[in-house]
């Protein structure tokens, strides 16, 4: 069961406080996908688990800077998708599956948006199918990654650990 929120990144919220510091969202996408998209993010990092209760319309509402409608509105786009329950008299909970749900999706999303495009530009380069993997292995490892690109890598003297690729 989850804690009440104090504040602290370390305790997931209760229905009693929204997941974060306060929020701003942007002007684009509408708010209310905006609303339901941090509340998929609250699921994935572990803000919001799974038979947890989620925070109220207008606790969302004020926590977002939106009216109790719109968040209500994000709440529903939830519900309709599965990832949300309603029980009437008590509250919006996070559906079972939930999380591996969103997992699913998004690695399909990535794959679509991201792995493919990147594959099909690797094979106009002429890149063999193991290289792309390689190379993301490389940037992964800073130093190795900036003498793969024919960069220097330096040390920020003056911000212990802001390590840099310069050109």
């Amino acid at each position: 069961m989850s804690k009440e929120m104090s504040g602290s990144p370390e305790e997931p919220p209760t229905g009693e406080a929204p997941p974060r510091e306060t929020k701003h969202l942007n002007k684009e996408p509408p708010l209310f996908v905006q609303v339901a998209d941090q509340l998929q993010e609250s699921m994935l990092d572990g803000w919001l688990s799974e038979g947890g209760r989620v925070p109220s319309s207008p606790q969302l509402g004020s926590y977002f800077k939106v009216s109790p409608a719109t968040a209500t509105k994000g709440i529903d786009r939830l519900v309709e998708r599965g990832l949300l329950v309603k029980r009437r008299g008590l509250g919006t909970f996070v559906a079972a599956g939930a999380r591996e749900t969103i997992l699913t999706e998004r690695r399909r999303n990535f794959i679509a948006n991201y792995l493919t495009p990147m594959l099909d530009e690797a094979r106009l380069l002429g890149l063999s199918t193991t290289e792309p993997g390689t190379l993301i292995e490389t940037v992964t490892h800073g130093r190795r990654a900036a003498a793969a690109l024919g960069c220097r890598w330096r040390r920020d003297e003056k911000e212990p650990g802001d390590e840099r690729w310069i050109d």
